[in-house]
Formats: structure tokens, sequence, C-alpha cells
């Protein structure tokens, strides 16, 4: 192995779970191929307008602009950046528009300042530039710098077929436009499975130097998937296949935007989320593209920060203008707010973050703590409040609650405590002396009500470990309460013989509702909490906090 080879792999080696569980960082290729061949730096971005035909109803070519120009410019501006160069009136106006500081205090809560991120250095540096010119070809026989330009694909082929002034260039250059779908394909199936990772593969056609890809999640969070959207795709063309024989056409940024025809329920809040962190993958894409054309390692610790700005984001739109004119559920929870202050939890449950993952309160607030649209007021106790606002945060907040009241309520809890604990025993019985053992203590309240109860298990006897009959207990053998079903029966359920295809805490889609009060919440997300044995249904918690009985046959993981 060559030195450069060493050096490579060195600077790209990334931290793998061992089969133990822990973590110890591996040497790890990010493809089976050899490392990348000298690939050039790219210094500009050609930026046409991607989902501006959605055929989304209520969403303007200035609300898409908007959305992609958010995205672009969401993290502070770096040398691995490229200068940006927007095609079209769209993204002047929509750039003047994001600039344009509220006049005062009732502007900023009714403007619309979503997913903002350092504007001004973006602008102080210079780094967005508008063409104005109506008519914009695919590439430039001016170029002057390494250049990539964007173009709008199809999410269902993923090929050149609706890209006609694209296909047209490279088919001047005697370029196999029709390989180019085909390998699409295969480098998004590969990116999907490393998702957040930059994959290559090298020379896949005749002309292509490499092709680089990274896949998104967070496009089309809001558990629809919007296949075909996630991954951007970048072609380094070879020197005499380069287009218009300018060799700073160096390469095509192919990615697809969500459409009706294909991605079906897709609204407009969908759209421009989406939208939004397809911008952020172009910007993460090139950022770590650059990052190894210049020889330069990994920022494990820049990439860290992307989720807090992805979570700042999609907060912010839950509370943005944009969303409450189609959200009808915020619209009633701010008209009846004091202050307009909402529960921390209602935002933790707005679609676009709930479908993020285990997003946290502390990493909800430590997110929005740079946020300029929102206010946030974390309590001692652990609660929290946000609003639409300015962007004051406040931290460690005393509960104001009389002292009276809170001692009155302690004795109310120890007294039902101990009652239900005094009951529980008493109800063993006196002559088996296992039962009047009092066992480990534990709070009578956390076991589930009696339509929630795994008939296999005896829920009479006080050594019951109820997290094990309820599914799944993590202590395992350290448990101190028992794990035995009442007969052999039981045993082969709980070993999987007739278990919920769920487990509590999946997160599933709602689907396949007919009745007329029941189909509205097709296409809702929400997780599981608990099996109900009686009727075989999951209780489903939705992201407003709304309850719903559901059967499996309804639900899909998402």
């Amino acid at each position: 192995m060559t030195e450069a080879a060493k050096s490579w792999k060195t600077r790209w080696a990334r931290k793998t779970p061992s089969a133990s569980g822990s973590t110890e960082s591996l040497t790890v290729p990010l493809a089976e191929e050899s490392p990348p061949p000298n690939v050039p730096r790219i210094q500009r971005l050609r930026l046409r307008l991607l989902g501006g035909n959605s055929g989304v109803r209520g969403v303007s070519k200035a609300d898409v602009a908007s959305a992609l120009l958010r995205g672009l410019t969401a993290d502070y501006p770096s040398k691995a950046d490229p200068f940006v160069d927007c095609e079209g009136t769209f993204f002047e106006k929509a750039w003047d528009g994001l600039l344009d500081e509220p006049a005062d205090f009732a502007t900023a809560l009714t403007g619309d300042r979503w997913g903002m991120g350092p504007l001004g250095s973006w602008s102080i540096q210079n780094r967005v530039h508008f063409d104005k010119r109506i008519c914009v070809p695919p590439f430039e026989d001016s170029a002057a710098e390494e250049t990539v330009s964007l173009c709008a694909g199809c999410p269902e082929k993923l090929g050149l077929a609706s890209c006609t002034a694209f296909r047209e260039a490279l088919k001047a250059t005697r370029f196999d436009v029709e390989g180019l779908e085909g390998m699409h394909k295969n480098l998004h199936t590969k990116a999907e499975s490393r998702p957040r990772e930059l994959v290559w593969v090298n020379k896949p056609l005749p002309g292509v130097l490499a092709s680089f890809a990274r896949y998104s999640p967070e496009v089309g969070a809001c558990c629809s998937g919007l296949p075909g959207c996630g991954t951007a795709v970048l072609d380094i063309f070879e020197v005499d296949k380069r287009p218009l024989g300018n060799k700073n056409n160096v390469a095509m940024l192919y990615l697809a935007a969500p459409h009706v025809g294909t991605h079906k329920g897709l609204t407009p809040g969908k759209l421009l989320c989406a939208i939004q962190d397809a911008g952020s993958n172009i910007a993460r894409l090139l950022r770590e593209y650059n990052w190894l054309a210049g020889g330069e390692g990994s920022k494990e610790w820049e990439r860290n920060g992307w989720k807090a700005i992805d979570v700042r984001a999609k907060a912010e739109y839950c509370l943005s203008t944009k969303n409450l004119e189609a959200d009808p559920f915020f619209q009633e929870q701010l008209a009846t707010a004091e202050d307009g202050w909402l529960d921390a939890e209602l935002v933790r449950g707005f679609p676009p973050v709930f479908m993020m993952g285990s997003v946290t309160q502390k990493e909800l607030l430590d997110a929005l703590s740079s946020s300029k649209f929102f206010d946030t007021k974390a309590f001692t106790s652990g609660k929290a409040m946000v609003r639409r606002g300015t962007g004051v945060h406040e931290k460690d907040i005393k509960d104001e609650e009389p002292e009276k009241e809170e001692q009155n309520d302690e004795k109310t809890e120890d007294n039902a405590e101990g009652g239900e604990k005094r009951k529980a025993e008493d109800s063993a019985g006196d002559k088996d002396p296992k039962k009047q053992a009092p066992g480990p203590a534990r709070d009578a309240k956390d076991m589930p009500p009696p339509m929630m109860r795994n008939p296999n298990f005896d829920w009479n006897d006080p050594l019951l470990c109820w997290d094990f009959a309820k599914g799944f207990c993590s202590r395992g053998a350290n448990c101190n309460f028992n794990h035995k079903p009442i007969t052999a029966a039981g045993l082969r359920t709980v070993l999987g013989g007739h278990q919920p295809s769920f487990k509590a805490g999946t997160r599933v889609v709602i689907q396949g509702l007919k009745s007329g009060q029941s189909s509205q919440y097709n296409d809702r997300v929400g997780e599981c909490e608990n099996y109900d044995y009686q009727v075989g249904r999951w209780q489903v918690r939705l992201g407003n906090g709304q309850k719903l009985k559901i059967k499996e046959e309804n639900m899909k993981r998402c």
C-alpha cells in the first residue's frame, strides 16, 4: 500500500460498534474500491430551482427558492464551501426577503423567519450571486473556475429523461447518458445503507472520473420517506468529456425533487421541509467532497453540529406562519395558550421533529438556544416552555407553586402509595409465606391498567416483574422480580409464539383506516406505547399527544 493510500485510510477512519457493543476506532474505507483519484476542488455551484414544479398548491416558486437557500446557508461558510451562483429572479427576491430584518417585535412574531442560519456571514463574504438572465444554459462555455451545475432530476428513474438541456449538453460530448440512470440507482442504494456519509465509486462509466453521493434521511422525515429524493449525487467528468469543451465544467450535481405525482400526500409543509433539508444535504456533500479533494481530514466536530441545525430548523417551522396556515392543531394550541407559551413536548411531537429519532428535551432546547425566532423557558422541575418570539432564552426558572400545596400533594401521594402497597400485600393472602414477603419496593402506579395486562401472567403476584410482563425488562437476570408466566403456553408467548409485531417505542405511520371519523388519522405518525391483549390493538401516541387504539394491520413501521 502506498503512503498516499495509508494517509487516506487514516484520515477517513470512522467509529464502528464492535460485536460486544462497545465503540472502538476501526479503519473502514468509505468504498470497496481504491481511494478516489486526483479530483478537483469545486469553487462554484450553479444553483437552479429545485422543486419549483412540484404540483403542490399553496407553495410558490419564491417559497421553494427561500427554503433551498435556508438549507444551503444553514451553517457558517467555510473555505471548503463553493460560491453559489443562483439562476433566475426568484432566488434574488427570496434572498432579499431573508436578509430583511424585522422592523419591530410585532413583525418578528408574524414574519416567516424559520430555519435561518448565519445569512449575514454569507452576505458579507459575498458568497451568493445571482444570474438575471431569463434562459440560462446548464453549463457555461466561459466558466473561469471549477464549477458544478445542479440538475433537478426525476425521483422515479434518477436519470436525465426529464432534464432535456442537461441531456443534450452531455450527448454533445458523446457521453453515455442512458448509463447514468442505472449508475445513479446503484449509488443511491449504497448511500442509503450508510446515511449521512460520503460514498463513491471510481470510474463507474466511460467519461466519469468518479461519482460521489450522500444520503440524508432528514429529507422526507415526515415518514412518507419521499423515495428518490434523499440522495445527492456528484458526477465528476473526465477532462475530455467536460461539456462545451471547457475544462472548468468539472461536474454535475444530480438531485430529485418531490412531486405530487410520485409522492402521495405531499403537503406544503412536507415539501418545504424536504427542500430545506435537500439544500443542507447539497452543502454538506460539497463540503465533504472538498475536504477529500483538498486532502483534509474528516471534521467530526462539525458533523456533530449538523443535527442541532436540523432540529432547530424543523422546530422553528412548526410555529412558522407558513405551517400555521395549514395546521389546525397548533392554531388551536396557540389560540388557548397563555401569552403564546406552549409545552416543549408539543414541539417534540411535531412530525418533522418526531421522525428525526430520539430528540430529547435538552437537545431541543440546546438547538433552539441560537434561535432568533423562538423564546424558551426551562424550569428547575424539568418542564420547558417555548413560543414564537425574538430569541430570549431563560434557564433554571423556579416553579411558582405555593409551599403548602406542595406539602399536601406529597402527603397525598405518600398515603396513596402506601395504601396501594398495603392493598397489594393484603390481596396476596395471609397463608402463603411467599406472598406475605413485601419484596422490593416499587410504585403501584406503574402497573398497567387491566385491559393492558398480558393474560399469561399472574398480575396478583407481588413479585411479578411488570416490565417483563409488558414485553421487555432491561434489567435481565439482575432483576429483583420474577420473569415466569403462568403456563408453558404463556412461556411460548413470551418467547415469540404470539408476540405483537411491534415493540413499545416503535414509530409507525397509520394507514388503511376506512371509517369516516377514523380515516382522518391516515398518514399520521405515532409511537407504540402499550399493547391491549384483550382487544388486540396497540395504544399509539400521536405527535400532538393524542392516543388511539390501532390494529397492527393498520400500522406500518417508519
